[in-house]
């Protein structure tokens, strides 16, 4: 019966109102004139129920809005939409235009995903009252996952000082999002409605860095966002394994010197770390950890006893994780050891102890600046003995240093076989006991860093 009078009511002033459904959204159309003969009734209609959902564009301000702050005052013009009938885009005809306002009654503006409930108005141009109405979503609106600032999220790494990146790097997912998690500083941010997963971008092991991703996706949608952290603070890589024991091959056969003087020559042509290691098993025993490279730094004979020997060596690893944003694949790091050193028995005495310790010397170099500034034609004996500040070169071209336990003086020879140009002469070398005068041995070297003769030109 109501029904009946609001009819007669829209028929005394020439009007009636269709009610429909589209998309589960209702509309209203009301035309005011029955007798309408242009066909504007199923026009409106038509282009109303093919609106199915309106989107904001890029450029518009409103994407960096949430739909919570849009008040009754917030602009939203047609030039801000996009409108869409299933998926494609749809051109409102030309003498149309739309207006919105915010739905009433069960609304809602939606931060977690974006969208916000209002009403459509569409009417024609030229008339400055609505034909039609409907309410409809408009989505694209900023979300609040998006309104997240990357310093409001904090990442977290469980005992982190206790694990390489690396190691991190090398778990599986499972195994990462076990030992990391995150908070937010938003009061506003529920962090149960997301779901946060986890992955290693690049690791560095020498600088104890990772840079690690956070992807939060809001649960049961398709709204997700990458944070990306440079976590520092990871364990300091270290090789702590050592060599317990190393035999000699072979004992009595050969001095300290011998057997150093013969890997080095050996190895002199040698590049991997595997060829050097051969030839330093052709004279030892011993076991290298699995997964490291030995490196021979050096073996000398113990002061106190020259039967006994002091190997130095390093153990290193290649191929280590150092990565960088610029470089993230990068596994061009090289991790070394601290020196190690052990004792080795077995050894030849040396015939002579200082017949020993001159083989070491190959020649030596002036370095007191008035001696530096003769020539070799003249220095005589009165010279050495007043400027003998040498430094004795061994056969590597490195200093040398003597043992306290010898001494050193040095003496003109018969045929000093002299070299103004060359800067250099033959002496004769004395290395003699600092407690025993009597015992001592002697040999020709060459004396180098005189002044040279310039060459004249004609």
């Amino acid at each position: 019966m109501k029904l009946k009078k609001i009819l007669i009511s829209f028929l005394a002033f020439n009007a009636i109102a269709t009610l429909g459904v589209v998309g589960g959204f209702s509309y209203i159309l009301i035309q005011r004139k029955l007798k309408n003969k242009d066909g504007k009734i199923l026009d409106l209609l038509e282009n109303i129920t093919k609106i199915k959902s309106l989107k904001i564009k890029e450029t518009s301000y409103l994407k960096r809005m949430l739909p919570s702050k849009v008040t009754s005052s917030t602009s939203i013009n047609e030039s801000d939409l996009i409108l869409e009938d299933q998926g494609t885009k749809y051109n409102l005809r030309k003498n149309y235009k739309i207006s919105l306002k915010p739905a009433s009654g069960d609304a809602k503006a939606n931060d977690l995903e974006g969208t916000l409930d209002l009403m459509m108005f569409v009417s024609e141009n030229n008339s400055s009252k609505p034909s039609a109405s409907q309410k409809i979503r408009l989505s694209g609106f900023q979300t609040l996952l998006e309104s997240l600032e990357e310093t409001q999220v904090n990442l977290i790494v469980k005992n982190k000082e206790q694990i390489l990146a690396s190691d991190l790097k090398n778990k599986s997912a499972n195994d990462i999002s076990e030992g990391l998690s995150w908070t937010t500083t938003r009061g506003d941010f529920d962090s149960s409605k997301y779901l946060a997963t986890y992955s290693v971008l690049w690791a560095n092991d020498e600088q104890q860095k990772a840079r690690i991703k956070l992807t939060l996706t809001l649960k049961d949608k398709e709204i997700k966002r990458d944070f990306s952290f440079l976590v520092e603070g990871f364990k300091k890589p270290e090789i702590t394994e050592q060599i317990t024991s190393v035999q000699l091959k072979n004992p009595g056969s050969l001095s300290v010197r011998e057997v150093k003087e013969n890997i080095l020559k050996a190895n002199k042509d040698k590049s991997s770390a595997q060829e050097k290691l051969e030839t330093f098993k052709e004279y030892f025993d011993l076991e290298v950890p699995e997964n490291l490279t030995f490196n021979f730094v050096s073996l000398e004979s113990k002061s106190s006893l020259q039967s006994t020997g002091i190997l130095k060596y390093t153990f290193s690893k290649e191929n280590q994780d150092n990565a960088s944003d610029q470089e993230p694949n990068s596994k061009n790091g090289k991790l070394v050891s601290n020196i190690n050193s052990l004792e080795i028995t077995g050894f030849k005495l040396p015939a002579n102890e200082i017949e020993e310790e001159l083989l070491k010397i190959s020649k030596v170099v002036a370095i007191n600046s008035t001696l530096k500034s003769k020539k070799p034609s003249q220095i005589t004996q009165s010279i050495l003995d007043i400027f003998s500040d040498f430094q004795p070169i061994d056969e590597e071209g490195q200093e040398y240093k003597i043992d306290p336990k010898f001494s050193i003086k040095y003496k003109m020879v018969e045929s000093p076989e002299i070299d103004d140009k060359d800067g250099s002469l033959k002496i004769n070398l004395i290395l003699e006991s600092s407690t025993n005068s009597a015992t001592k041995g002697e040999k020709n070297i060459r004396l180098y860093g005189l002044a040279k003769e310039e060459n004249k030109s004609i």
